[in-house]
């Protein structure tokens, strides 16, 4: 199934890009899609998005459509759902 994924921030930064569309196993789940992402975009996007031990960052906001969803989200994935991804911003 083809998802397409959005960059927000520093995501967009790290990859280069704002969007692109990324082919996955039918079934798949909003973490299986940041684990790939990660992985594709691996020396860049993936230190942003995974922690030490590989699991998702807790800060990393993650949008399904126009709804926030947690990162471990149970709901498999449909095809042609758009997945965003946004990283927190700080400043004052």
């Amino acid at each position: 199934m083809q998802i397409r994924m959005r960059y927000e921030a520093q995501a967009r930064r790290a990859c280069g890009i704002d969007e692109e569309i990324i082919e996955l196993p039918e079934s798949s789940r909003v973490s299986d899609c940041i684990r790939h992402v990660a992985q594709r975009h691996a020396e860049t996007l993936g230190p942003i998005v995974l922690n030490a031990d590989g699991e998702i960052q807790p800060t990393l906001l993650i949008f399904r459509g126009d709804e926030q969803v947690v990162r471990n989200d149970p709901g498999e994935l449909t095809d042609g759902e758009t997945i965003s991804i946004l990283t927190p911003i700080s400043g004052g």
